[in-house]
């Protein structure tokens, strides 16, 4: 899948309800720069760095916006797509979340030895 998604110039999210946004993650991870639907009801927006990442869900005139800035604009594109991947690495592998697991169970630990 990774070569796959490396493929791509672009990872294009429009879907109005996710509740997971595997595959966003996984397209940043690959260095892929998203364009997400901002909608309530998915997670998906959470993850947009910058403002051209981004766009109203439902909104076909704005993704065709975003879509057209970033293959106008592909220095910016491969600069994103480094930071994308990089920021995913940070917070979102395998290893970042055991980290964050551990720190949060010590943090639960430490918490139930205060109230005794």
């Amino acid at each position: 899948m990774p070569a796959l998604l490396r493929s791509n110039d672009l990872l294009v999210h429009p879907s109005i309800a996710d509740l997971e946004s595997v595959s966003v993650i996984e397209g940043m991870a690959s260095g892929l720069v998203p364009v997400i639907a901002d909608s309530t009801l998915s997670a998906a927006g959470q993850f947009s760095l910058c403002p051209e990442s981004s766009y109203p869900v439902k909104d076909v005139d704005a993704l065709a916006n975003s879509i057209d800035w970033w293959l106008d604009h592909p220095a910016e594109l491969n600069k994103w797509g480094a930071q994308y991947a990089e920021h995913t690495k940070e917070h979102y592998s395998v290893e970042s979340s055991v980290r964050k697991f551990v720190a949060m169970e010590r943090q639960v630990i430490e918490n139930h030895r205060d109230t005794r």
